[in-house]
């Protein structure tokens, strides 16, 4: 009898052990399913479907990505309001505080550093705001304030153009505005000489000032970036 009660005992923390761990990696699979999906919308600037796997990776199994994303996230996701609402320089503020926090990852850094650029030129760019006080007034100031929009809007335009071929916009050089690696350079240059012409007459800086253009216009391609910006034509 007591083998019998002693094989029973065993045999329950056997199953006991084995559910525990069937647990374990559950709980692992679903975390790691969180931090992709997360990753997946911080690369496409979708921050608060970031914000939110992120939150729900970190209470599941807390990590230090996920800690240090969701701290920089929570000023990320009230820039992005205030983007939206046309306050860009409050835009840029918490985009820079998101960037400033203490151990900020690299992984978060790059996607907002373009966010950061656009909200910048849209805020050079955006027409001063007026009120009057008589009807006379509000026809000039509304005619004043419409002309100013459209020469802002060509300012605009032509600051990018300068940017393709003096590699600035402002005081931000696009050749430094991202941490791109060598092999990523490497990668972005052996595409470019696939499609385009004149590759090889460009450094590396130039190189990554197409690769700047591309994120920051959201063009669908590295070659668009290229042959927009003015650095050669399709083949």
């Amino acid at each position: 009898m007591k083998k019998v009660i002693l094989m029973i005992i065993g045999v329950i923390v056997v199953v006991a052990v084995g559910v525990g761990v069937g647990l374990h990696i559950s709980t692992q699979n679903t975390v790691k399913a969180d931090v992709t999906s997360a990753r997946t919308a911080l690369a496409d600037q979708n921050w608060d479907e970031a914000l939110f796997y992120y939150k729900a990776a970190q209470k599941k199994d807390p990590s230090v990505e996920a800690r240090t994303a969701i701290q920089q996230l929570n000023y990320v996701v009230k820039g992005a309001h205030e983007d939206a609402a046309g306050n860009y320089d409050e835009a840029v503020e918490q985009y820079n505080v998101a960037l400033k926090v203490d151990g900020a990852l690299d992984r978060v850094n790059n996607v907002v550093k373009p966010a950061v650029i656009a909200a910048e030129v849209k805020a050079k760019s955006a027409p001063a705001k007026s009120s009057s006080n008589s009807d006379d007034e509000e026809s000039d100031v509304t005619s004043s304030t419409s002309s100013t929009a459209s020469s802002s809007k060509k300012s605009s335009t032509d600051e990018w153009t300068d940017a393709s071929s003096t590699a600035k916009s402002g005081s931000i050089d696009l050749a430094t505005a991202f941490a791109f690696t060598d092999t990523q350079v490497k990668a972005a240059r052996a595409e470019l000489e696939s499609t385009v012409t004149n590759v090889s007459y460009y450094d590396d800086n130039e190189i990554k000032k197409v690769m700047a253009l591309q994120i920051i216009n959201h063009e669908s391609s590295i070659q668009d970036a290229y042959v927009k910006g003015g650095w050669g034509a399709l083949k």
